[in-house]
């Protein structure tokens, strides 16, 4: 296998391994990354999803979730199975959460990366539905 390749497989390997240490830490009620707390009740709600991932995503993204070769960023809507695939909208929040934004990982807190995750799953469709 070329090394290229290797070490991009390892990688992914590893975030996975984030993401589902995330989600089990959120799933628990404990402290996450971004500096925050699971909020209780519907607190997490209070955020626009649209809007995080305007400020925070659609850079890289695009605004209708098409995604951008030149950035390596997947698509994040109804065109990309592969996401549907490896996650399911808790466990994108949860990966968003320690993943994302690429420029500043970790940086947005459990309500912010829920909204987006909610947002990407049902509005631009990478939950199967949406547009």
């Amino acid at each position: 296998m070329a090394k290229g390749v290797k070490l991009f497989l390892q990688a992914v390997g590893v975030l996975a391994a984030a993401a589902v240490i995330t989600w089990a830490v959120i799933a628990a009620g404990g402290t996450t990354g971004g500096g925050g707390r699971r909020p209780s009740g519907g607190a997490a709600a209070a955020y626009n999803g649209k809007a995080v991932y305007r400020q925070y995503c659609a850079a890289c993204h695009g605004v209708q979730g098409q995604g951008y070769a030149a950035d390596a960023a997947p698509a994040l809507n109804a065109s990309n199975p592969d996401l549907r695939a490896a996650y399911d909208q808790q466990s994108l929040a949860a990966f968003v959460q320690v993943n994302m934004p690429a420029n500043q990982p970790g940086s947005l807190n459990y309500g912010q990366a829920k909204a987006v995750a909610g947002y990407v799953w049902n509005t631009l469709g990478a939950g199967g539905h949406g547009r």
